[in-house]
């Protein structure tokens, strides 16, 4: 995994209405009113939750798996962490973690309680607001709208994780310009790296078409190469291209390496950091959440030690308690 780079945190004193105006300049509208919130979580609920957004410019680059197991390494060091799966047309996150969901994002309602009221428990320990399957352009159209109800999840987060569908419309864009960090997700496959430059680009500018600020720019995750020498390659081209016709410089925040462990985990609905979690591409993930804690200030603590048994046996039998499989 590379080093991440030594980068100034982005300032938190924004409020979560310039947040909200934002997503509504996007093009969307609606209430922004956060949802009270127990007496355990008033002291955490006074600060906005932080939101990553994860995005690729092609599909199958393995996006939402690092989405779902960020989600886990983030959970398990303390930070509270809700995982919003923003596909509305080909939502997979619930399928990953071995769910089965009655409701989905495009049925909260702030009648039933909002995002909060159709999110889950998933393996790990985190929350998941389940995506919508089939909607197609009119649910692509409303995801601005969505958006702007993220408030509704500070009460009960830390980290709000928005896994975004793969390209670039109006959903990806608003997450984009939303995010207090943004991952733009690339392979070393030569389609993946075009179509990445070309989501970078249009990140590159706001909706105005003027030039977006530096430090909203996406930072760059290699997934599936085969060493950290290939995912420095990747870096080098995407980021040469990048300061030769947009001015602009993307960093390399981490690379994730191809491993058998990986399908395996998809082909048995249970994610990788707790069927695997000594799996490399396991290892890698982990390194990355770190190095988001460190870029985005967040309180974090070291996860809770094995006792004497394997790390991945806590894992797995973690996974099962939130399952309910053992008591």
């Amino acid at each position: 995994m590379s080093a991440a780079p030594t980068i100034p945190a982005r300032s938190p004193a924004s409020d979560q209405a310039a947040r909200l105006r934002c997503l509504v300049e996007s093009g969307g509208s609606g209430s922004a009113a956060a949802r009270p919130v127990s007496a355990a979580m008033q002291l955490r609920a006074t600060q906005r939750a932080r939101v990553i957004a994860i995005a690729s410019g092609k599909g199958g680059v393995g996006k939402t798996n690092l989405a779902v197991n960020l989600a886990i390494a983030l959970q398990a060091r303390g930070v509270r962490t809700t995982l919003v799966d923003l596909d509305l047309g080909l939502a997979n996150a619930d399928l990953l973690c071995g769910l089965n969901p009655t409701a989905r994002l495009d049925r909260a309602t702030p009648e039933d309680d909002g995002l909060e009221g159709v999110a889950l428990l998933a393996p790990g320990g985190f929350r998941l607001v389940p995506g919508s399957v089939g909607l197609g352009r009119a649910g692509e159209a409303d995801g601005p709208r969505m958006l702007s109800r993220l408030g509704e999840l500070d009460g009960c987060s830390d980290v709000v994780i928005l896994d975004t569908g793969a390209g670039m419309g109006p959903m990806v864009r608003a997450a984009l310009r939303a995010a207090d960090l943004a991952l733009l997700v690339a392979t070393p496959e030569p389609t993946s790296i075009a179509d990445a430059y070309a989501l970078l680009k249009v990140a590159c500018q706001t909706p105005q078409g003027l030039a977006a600020p530096a430090q909203n720019l996406p930072m760059l995750i290699v997934n599936q190469c085969v060493s950290a020498d290939e995912a420095q390659q990747v870096h080098a081209r995407i980021a040469a291209v990048a300061r030769r016709f947009l001015s602009r410089d993307i960093q390399l925040l981490g690379s994730i390496p191809t491993d058998a462990a990986l399908p395996q985990a998809v082909r048995d609905r249970r994610p990788l950091l707790l069927s695997t979690p000594a799996a490399p591409s396991a290892v890698a993930i982990s390194a990355v959440s770190q190095a988001i804690i460190a870029r985005l200030g967040l309180p974090a603590s070291e996860p809770a030690p094995a006792s004497g048994q394997a790390p991945q046996g806590v894992w797995q039998r973690l996974g099962r308690l939130i399952a309910g499989r053992v008591s």
